[in-house]
């Protein structure tokens, strides 16, 4: 593709719109009439930065440069500042952009341009038209950021970035495969790719939350074995106590009843010594009964526990199991100690 950069020798609408620069050294012969919009000190401050970054020494520089003459030309939208917006724009594969402000530029400044810049302008519209591919984009949130990146088939990506969505957003890419990334903060990162052949084409967005995954916490349980010594009751054992437990109860029976022989007596004596004889005599025979039943209750309960004394200890091993259990909670988190012992 022919050179845009201009030169001294021909005024290309590089150098025509240095005109809108009182102290440019650039075609001062093609001078056009004056102008309808006042272009303000900061817009053309913006516009010198801009023709500085496309002449930097080291090379052009057309990120920067579109940057500064797009500020120069929404400080003060004269049609001037058109033609170099639209060259960078080209030269950053912005074809839609370019288009838009390369047909403004004619629209608004064809009579008062030269033949043969008006061609010139012509002929990049003409290209631009070829290659460029609209899509539309569109997102279910609003705020996120869009980048588009082209991959050639020689040499390195061309990324465009395209700020923040606000509902749908058309755009004219540069023919050739691309792939449109979409990020918004606190959602999950989504990309689409594409061949872009000149049919238009459309893509809807839908971006979802991201799941923090909780962290999940596996603890071993801690094992230790402890010795345990135990001395195993057995059934002689056992038949002696319960022999002490009834003797014991019966005694306690037999007592209550003797005791209440004891106050029938009282009551009757003097009365009718007949019947004290009587509940005397009863009383006598209860009292003896609780006493053997005593008796017999605690020989039983020493032989219960001399069974039990004389029995050898047993030592066994005892498992103690400790488990640390994390636990999640709204303001942090804890841990649970879960034991068998």
């Amino acid at each position: 593709m022919y050179s845009l950069i201009p030169t001294l020798r021909k005024c290309s609408y590089f150098t025509l719109l240095t005109l809108a620069l009182p102290t440019s050294g650039f075609c001062q012969e093609a001078a056009a009439p004056a102008q309808t919009v006042e272009i303000s000190d900061r817009a053309r401050e913006l516009f010198r930065s801009g023709v500085d970054f496309m002449q930097d020494p080291d090379g052009a520089r057309y990120e920067e440069a579109y940057q500064a003459f797009e500020a120069a030309y929404n400080e003060s939208p004269s049609w001037k500042i058109l033609g170099n917006l639209g060259i960078t724009a080209m030269k950053l594969e912005r074809d839609g952009k370019a288009i838009e402000a390369l047909e403004q530029y004619l629209k608004e400044g064809a009579a008062k341009m030269d033949a043969s810049e008006v061609e010139q302008v012509e002929r990049d519209l003409r290209i631009l038209k070829t290659v460029v591919t609209y899509i539309t984009v569109t997102a279910n949130q609003p705020g996120a950021n869009l980048v588009d990146q082209r991959s050639p088939f020689m040499g390195a990506p061309v990324n465009n970035r395209y700020g923040e969505l606000a509902g749908s957003l058309r755009i004219g890419v540069h023919a050739g495969r691309h792939q449109v990334t979409v990020e918004l903060e606190g959602y999950e990162t989504l990309t689409w790719k594409f061949e872009a052949q000149g049919e238009a084409l459309e893509h809807f967005f839908e971006l979802k939350k991201v799941q923090v995954p909780q962290a999940v916490l596996v603890a071993a349980p801690v094992k230790k074995s402890e010795t345990e010594t135990t001395r195993p009751i057995t059934t002689p054992t056992w038949i002696t106590l319960g022999a002490a437990g009834a003797l014991g109860a019966g005694a306690a029976v037999t007592g209550i009843l003797a005791l209440q022989k004891s106050n029938d007596f009282d009551a009757v004596n003097g009365v009718d010594p007949a019947e004290a004889e009587r509940l005397r005599n009863s009383g006598k025979t209860l009292n003896l009964t609780t006493d053997i039943l005593i008796g017999t209750a605690v020989v039983s309960a020493g032989a219960a526990a001399y069974l039990y004394f004389t029995r050898p200890e047993v030592t066994t091993e005892k498992d103690v199991s400790l488990n640390v259990i994390p636990t999640p909670l709204p303001q942090g988190g804890g841990l649970w100690l879960h034991g068998k012992f």
